[in-house]
C-alpha cells in the first residue's frame, strides 16, 4: 500500500491556519476547552459592513443545519493602556515609556520598530518592557495586539528562537508571579498577533515584556511594533458553534467527519461575519460581504476557532517526526516518500528551532529500520496533552 494512502489525508487535516502561518494540531479532535475564553470554540456573529448600512441575514446554516446568527453593532475600541505604542518618541527618538528589559539589553530602535537580537548567554536577555499602573486596570480581561517579524540566523536559513511576550504581576514594586506568556511570534513576514489574559490582582501593576523565547541563541532578530493593550471587547449577542454543555451540537467532534465548517448565508445588503478570538471580535469574512436573497454565500470558519488543541511544542515535534519518517522510507518510493519532505518544509516555517533540519531537495534514503539508530534520532520533550492545551 502506498505510504501516503492513510497518512497524507490525516496530515492535511492536522494542519490549520493561525496568525503568522500554518500550524499543526495535537490530534484530529475538536472541542478542547479554552480556559481564557471559557469556550470550546469561538462564538460568531455578524455586523453591518459600515455605519449606516442595512445588511441583514434572513437565513443562516452551519454545515447544513439551520442556526440563528445574531446581528450586533460594532463598538469603538476601548482606550489603549500602553504609552508610545508605535515604539517611537518625538521625531523618531527612543520612546521613554519603554525600558530595556534588563540593564545588559541592547535592544535598538530601527526604522520605527524595536529590534531585539539575541546575543548568547553572555549577552543575557534582550528586549523591552513597560509598566502598566494598577489605576489603569480594572481586573477585567485584557486584549493585547502587536506586529512582529522574526528573522533567524543566516537570514532565515538557520535555526533560531521565537519571539516571546511575558506579563508579570507587579505588587509594591516586586514581581509576584507570571500572569501570561506566549511564544507565538514566529512568522518571517510582518504579522499581526492577538492574545488575551486576565490580571490576577486588580490592585497590582502589570509588567509587559517583549523578548525572545531564549537568550542562549545568537543572531535571532525579532522586530516589535504597534503594541496595544485594551480591555477585551464585550461579547454581547453571539452564536456558540460548540456550546459548553453540549459541545458538539453544531460542530462535529471529529475532524475527519466534517473537515471544514461552513456557514451559509442568505439575505441582503453588505455585512461582515466575525468570531470572538483573543478578547476581540475579528472578521472571518470579507469586510464587505454582499448578501443575496436568492443565492446563498458561504463563509468558511477558520479551523483554529473550532476548539482544536494547538501547541507550538507539539508542532516542532511533528516536524522532527516527518523528517525521521522521510529518512526511513526507501528512496524508490518516489512521490510516496516525497510528500513527507514537502509537508515538513511547509510546517518548519513556524518552527524556528527546526529551520535547517528539513532537506531542501530529495536525498537518498538512510535505510534506517529502527528508531534506536543513532543516525536518526530526535529528542521529544515529555508533554502532558491534557494539561497544556494553549497555543504556546
Amino acid at each position: 500500500m502506498p505510504v501516503s494512502c492513510g497518512l497524507e489525508p490525516a496530515l492535511n487535516q492536522d494542519q490549520l491556519d493561525v496568525q503568522g502561518g500554518m500550524l499543526t494540531s495535537y490530534d484530529l479532535v475538536r472541542g478542547y476547552w479554552d480556559k481564557d475564553r471559557d469556550y470550546f470554540a469561538s462564538p460568531i456573529r455578524y455586523v453591518n459592513a459600515k455605519p449606516g448600512a442595512t445588511g441583514v441575514v434572513t437565513q443562516a446554516q452551519l454545515n447544513g443545519k439551520d442556526v440563528t446568527l445574531p446581528k450586533a453593532v460594532s463598538s469603538a475600541k476601548k482606550p489603549n493602556k500602553l504609552l508610545q505604542s508605535t515604539m517611537e518618541g518625538p521625531n523618531g527618538t527612543w520612546p521613554k515609556a519603554w525600558q530595556q528589559v534588563v540593564t545588559s539589553s541592547k535592544t535598538e530602535l530601527v526604522g520605527g520598530r524595536m529590534k531585539v537580537t539575541t546575543r548568547g548567554v553572555k549577552g543575557g536577555w534582550q528586549g523591552v518592557s513597560q509598566v502598566i499602573p494598577a489605576n489603569k486596570l480594572s481586573g477585567k480581561r485584557l486584549a493585547l495586539s502587536l506586529d512582529s517579524e522574526l528573522i533567524t540566523p543566516g537570514n532565515g536559513t538557520k535555526k533560531g528562537v521565537a519571539g516571546k511576550v511575558a506579563i508579570y504581576e507587579l505588587c509594591n514594586g516586586k514581581t509576584t508571579g507570571l500572569v501570561f506568556e506566549t511564544q507565538k511570534m514566529r512568522s518571517r513576514d510582518k504579522t499581526g498577533y492577538t492574545m488575551s489574559f486576565t490580571p490576577r490582582n486588580a490592585n497590582c501593576d502589570l509588567l509587559l515584556q517583549l523578548m525572545t523565547s531564549s537568550y542562549g541563541d545568537v543572531g535571532t532578530t525579532i522586530y516589535y511594533d504597534n503594541v496595544e493593550l485594551r480591555e477585551a471587547d464585550d461579547e454581547g449577542a453571539k452564536l456558540d458553534i460548540a456550546p459548553t454543555k453540549t459541545p458538539f451540537t453544531l460542530v462535529s467532534q471529529f475532524v475527519y467527519e466534517e473537515p471544514t465548517q461552513q456557514l451559509t448565508l442568505t439575505g441582503s445588503g453588505t455585512v461582515a461575519v466575525q468570531a470572538y478570538e483573543d478578547g476581540q471580535w475579528q472578521n472571518i469574512s470579507p469586510r464587505n460581504l454582499t448578501l443575496d436573497p436568492s443565492s446563498p454565500v458561504t463563509v468558511q470558519i477558520p479551523e483554529r476557532l473550532t476548539g482544536r488543541n494547538i501547541h507550538y511544542g507539539y508542532h516542532e515535534h511533528h516536524v522532527d517526526e516527518l523528517v525521521s519518517l522521510y529518512n526511513r522510507t526507501k528512496a524508490d518510493r518516489g512521490k510516496e516518500r516525497e510528500f513527507l519532505r514537502e509537508y515538513a518544509q511547509s510546517w518548519v516555517k513556524m518552527a524556528p528551532a527546526k529551520i535547517g533540519t528539513v532537506p531542501a531537495a530529495p536525498k537518498p534514503d538512510a535505510r534506517m529500520l529502527s528508531v534506536d539508530d543513532p543516525g536518526d534520532t530526535y529528542d521529544i520533550e515529555i508533554i502532558d496533552p491534557f494539561s497544556l492545551l494553549e497555543e504556546e
